[in-house]
């Protein structure tokens, strides 16, 4: 049986949280119902995966430069997960500037710590993650404007 690479792995794990986001605003645009109701296992999902990913590459000497993502995109969803499914705090409106700032750092600091890494992997695995990235930011900003 043949060893799945830790890029591989890297990869995977970027282009799935790229997929449960866009899937999340979708459905935070034209189904809130479903986002209100299953939002938390996005969260859920990320926070196991990047801590999973995390530590088996830690594990395994991977790179630097390839763990510190999973590992902020697990302290982002498990953040995530409490202030949005456990706490329930209305940190978005009017902003809670001491839920806000922390949340959007570790968020852009996730998503960016798989676009670049990616990028020097190749522009085949870099081109389509911006793209999805493009793409997810845009729904994320109009899902901003609809009331929840």
């Amino acid at each position: 049986m043949r060893d799945i690479s830790f890029e591989s792995v890297f990869a995977v794990l970027g282009y799935g949280y790229q997929v449960l986001l866009l899937a999340d605003f979708c459905a935070r645009l034209w189904r809130p119902e479903l986002e209100l109701r299953w939002g938390w296992l996005v969260y859920t999902l990320m926070a196991v995966a990047g801590l999973a990913v995390g530590i088996g590459f830690v594990a395994r000497g991977v790179p630097v430069n390839l763990v510190i993502a999973p590992f902020v995109l697990a302290l982002w969803a498990s953040f995530g997960l409490v202030v949005d499914t456990w706490l329930r705090l209305p940190w978005r409106q009017p902003p809670m500037l001491p839920v806000l700032i922390p949340y959007v750092v570790l968020f852009q600091v996730s998503l960016f710590g798989f676009l670049f890494p990616l990028w020097e992997m190749g522009w085949r695995l870099g081109l389509p993650y911006t793209v999805l990235f493009v793409v997810q930011t845009a729904l994320n900003a109009a899902s901003h404007f609809v009331e929840r």
